[in-house]
């Protein structure tokens, strides 16, 4: 296999990957956490972070009926802003039970 439809297939399973791991610790956490809110933390982009980054259309058609099942879902947290301008993560509208999209900046020094 060569060219775009390797890198589509690798694109694709790392995403499954995240996605598997995701949801594992999202049910672990609910379960073991006393918190009556759990909002989910994802990077804007692929270079708001060197992990983690889950496509806007699998956010929408995989992690949000997930996480949306819970009565302790929050919302969504995005990291960071800069990056959400650059690539429009969240143009995708709605997110957060409330109707409110949250975002989460890190700082570094």
């Amino acid at each position: 296999m060569s060219g775009s439809n390797s890198t589509t297939i690798r694109s694709a399973s790392t995403t499954l990957t995240t996605l598997t791991l995701f949801k594992g610790s999202w049910t672990r956490w609910l379960q073991s956490i006393p918190a009556q809110k759990f909002f989910v933390s994802l990077p804007a982009s692929k270079a708001a972070a060197s992990s983690g980054y889950i496509p806007k259309e699998v956010l929408i058609s995989q992690v949000l009926p997930f996480v949306k099942s819970s009565p302790k879902f929050g919302g969504i947290m995005l990291w960071d802003r800069f990056h959400d301008w650059k690539c429009g993560y969240s143009d995708i509208g709605v997110i957060g039970k409330e109707g409110m999209l949250y975002y989460y900046e890190f700082i570094c020094n």
